[in-house]
């Protein structure tokens, strides 16, 4: 009997058996794509919204209409798709169009110039007092062109960080708000009053001070270049520099400060989040386990929106930086050029100072390019230290 049963127990592990499974992963994935939708349903993002809205006409014929919160579900669910292609085949047109724009620019400064030469080498027809007379006048009209161009970028400039600084403003409530229902209580704490002050401070800093410092030393420079008599190099040297001290100044303080203040606030967090989980889990008779892991699905989808609209913010603050800097660097291109055809016929004089507007544009540039990665280092710090709660806890 024994044997009997022994090898009726090898027969029945060699029967094959079907093996049944839930697809588990499918419906987690269904069911986290539509907590997802729900909690984003009920943020409040009317303001970001808005100002996308202004930036789909900003860009219209160059780049495809953006919807915040479609883009803002797929980067959680991971199903973005970005053609790069259009998107750069939209930039190149529009630096063209741009450049195009700006030819007449050109062609009246390479006209003035062969206007200036011809006069200049009339001097030994026309007295030196009468040709010195009319380089003055000629140049005059490029100072005018010049100075006119040169306001509209500085312009271009205030709009570009004004624009920047509202983005942020109405981005930067979401994206603390989810940080601080991601646990990360101090972080919030830390960032709200210290991010929006900094951010203000220094952006306007720049705005008022250090712009319309490059403006003066730009136009200190064309005037230094109307006659021998005046020599304003220096001062309008001074100008320059400091600007450009004063900028690399602000960029250390503003990195060094919230650098450190992301650091440690992160670490604080992620020890109380996980200290409350414990709490959680242990403490509450049941239904602690319960809690414990429907808190954890809350803060994944949280930090899953927080990082989503993180990225859609560092997309869209350099769509609103780009256009504004293509159309400077359209302009710096037209002087550039300028500057390279008429060296052979015209005026030092002139060349110089096509030189020194393209100098001062491009200081211009830096200006708008530094408020840009101030505002990219906060959303991405933003982004980090929910990520370092999360992996504390």
């Amino acid at each position: 009997m024994k044997k009997f049963i022994f090898i009726l127990l090898i027969i029945l592990l060699f029967i094959p058996t079907i093996a049944m499974a839930k697809e588990e992963n499918q419906e987690e994935n269904i069911n986290l794509g539509q907590l997802v939708d729900e909690l984003l349903n009920q943020i409040d993002i009317y303001d970001v919204e808005n100002i996308i809205g202004n930036i789909n006409e900003d860009v219209e014929g160059y780049l495809p209409k953006f919807n915040v919160r479609d883009m803002i579900s797929s980067i959680a669910k991971g199903e973005l798709n970005f053609n790069m292609k259009d998107f750069f085949t939209g930039i190149g047109k529009y630096l063209f169009n741009e450049v195009n724009t700006n030819i007449n620019l050109l062609l009246r400064i390479i006209l003035l110039s062969i206007i200036c030469a011809i006069l200049q080498n009339f001097q030994n027809t026309f007295d030196n007092t009468v040709s010195e007379l009319a380089f003055n006048i000629v140049y005059m009209i490029i100072l005018v062109m010049a100075i006119q161009s040169f306001t509209i970028s500085i312009q271009i400039g205030i709009d570009v960080i004004d624009k920047m600084v509202t983005f942020m403003q109405a981005l930067l409530p979401i994206l603390l708000s989810l940080l601080t229902s991601m646990g990360s209580i101090t972080s919030s704490a830390l960032f709200k009053p210290l991010v929006i002050l900094t951010v203000s401070t220094l952006s306007t800093f720049i705005k008022n001070i250090i712009i319309p410092m490059i403006f003066c030393g730009g136009i200190l420079n064309l005037i230094n270049h109307i006659s021998e008599k005046i020599q304003i190099s220096k001062l309008s040297g001074l100008l320059k520099q400091t600007s450009i001290v004063l900028l690399g100044f602000v960029m250390t303080v503003f990195v060094g400060v919230i650098s450190i203040q992301g650091i440690a606030s992160s670490s604080f967090d992620g020890i109380t989040a996980r200290t409350a989980k414990y709490a959680i889990d242990n403490f509450v008779p049941v239904i602690g386990g319960f809690l414990s892991e429907a808190a954890d699905t809350v803060m994944g989808c949280s930090l899953l929106i927080k990082n989503a609209i993180g990225i859609i913010g560092l997309i869209f603050l350099f769509i609103i930086m780009l256009f504004p800097i293509i159309k400077i660097l359209s302009i710096i291109i037209i002087y550039k050029i300028s500057a390279a055809i008429i060296e052979p016929i015209a005026d030092g004089r002139i060349v110089n100072s096509l030189n020194d507007i393209s100098k001062s544009l491009t200081l211009i540039l830096a200006s708008i390019i530094s408020v840009g990665i101030m505002f990219f280092l906060v959303i991405t710090i933003i982004i980090g230290t929910g990520n370092a709660t999360v992996m504390m806890r």
